[in-house]
């Protein structure tokens, strides 16, 4: 009876699993604190997810803090890369649905569609940073693609982003889950659109490394 408890039960390796993934979102959600580093701990944060999803391993504290420390650099040139449309867009949504400011339809739609884009290639590019060896710019720039080729599952990750953002508002005090929940969950889905570019590699990513 007691078995199911054991550490080797499919019960308890997924207590286990729950305990890690909880360990895993406080120490994401701490180390995006500084701001300057929340690329590189949301790419850590994916490769975890990838690990845990690929080969039920190497999902753990551990883990996390060592691809914390391989994507430090990278991780953060991109996030700055993406920081800087993200406040334009910032910036323009709130000129226009805060403060107001006369706006025509068209200029509306322009504004959610950017954040749109801008939510997908930011997805993306933390995922291949996990996963690819490449240059921020080249990441960014296969994120969008990525993102525009695979719209079916890219409609799907925004959504889920949009739950996230929407819980956060709406129950503040597990917002530093509900992020860590989404790359959980979209490993999977964003994991094939991998393995179809590794049988094909030259289509879009360069430098492939599996092992990463």
């Amino acid at each position: 009876m007691f078995q199911i408890f054991s550490p080797d039960s499919i019960f308890g390796r997924w207590i286990g699993f729950l305990f890690d993934a909880l360990l895993i979102s406080i120490a994401w959600a701490v180390c995006c604190l500084p701001v300057v580093t929340i690329g590189a701990s949301t790419a850590a944060l994916h490769r975890v997810a990838m690990n845990w999803m690929r080969r039920r391993a190497d999902c753990d504290l551990k883990n996390f803090f060592a691809a914390l420390r391989d994507n430090f650099c990278s991780g953060t040139v991109i996030w700055l890369l993406l920081l800087v449309p993200l406040a334009l867009i910032v910036f323009s949504a709130y000129a226009v649905w805060i403060a107001l400011v006369p706006a025509s339809a068209a200029v509306k739609w322009m504004i959610l569609a950017a954040a749109l884009i801008w939510t997908a290639t930011a997805v993306y590019a933390f995922s291949l940073q996990a996963v690819f060896e490449n240059t921020p710019v080249r990441t960014v720039f296969n994120a969008l693609r990525i993102a525009l080729c695979n719209i079916g599952t890219t409609v799907i990750l925004i959504a889920m982003i949009a739950l996230a953002v929407f819980c956060t508002l709406v129950l503040p005090y597990g917002a530093f889950i509900y992020i860590p929940f989404c790359a959980f969950l979209s490993a999977r889905p964003v994991w094939n659109i991998f393995a179809a570019i590794m049988r094909n590699p030259d289509v879009i990513v360069d430098g492939i490394d599996e092992s990463k």
